[in-house]
């Protein structure tokens, strides 16, 4: 998850980040013309490494809004997906020297 998209779904804490997470959608993203500001322009994505402090204002499904900070991303098992590192191994291949987990 690389971008965030009107669409996605985040981890958000209300009350300026005190709260404790909820999963809620973003319906809507706006890119401000300097931290802290609330005047900007409407995008449909951006980049998460641009999501930081008040540069954002993110419109959520529950009614509310917030700034870039109170959010982070949310991974649920669809967008897990298995690295080299992760998957599974076929024992059948490797040598048997190697399988006792050392060298002989």
């Amino acid at each position: 998850m690389e971008t965030l998209t009107v669409g996605d779904e985040v981890l958000w804490r209300g009350s300026w980040g005190q709260e404790p997470e909820q999963v809620v959608r973003i319906t809507g993203i706006q890119v401000n013309e300097r931290n802290g500001s609330k005047e900007g322009d409407s995008v449909d994505f951006i980049s998460w490494d641009k999501v930081t402090d008040h540069n954002l204002i993110f419109d959520l499904n529950n009614s509310h809004w917030c700034w870039a900070h109170q959010i982070s991303p949310y991974y649920n098992d669809a967008d897990v997906k298995l690295t080299g590192d992760d998957e599974p191994i076929n024992i059948d291949l490797i040598a048997d020297k190697y399988q006792n987990g050392y060298w002989e």
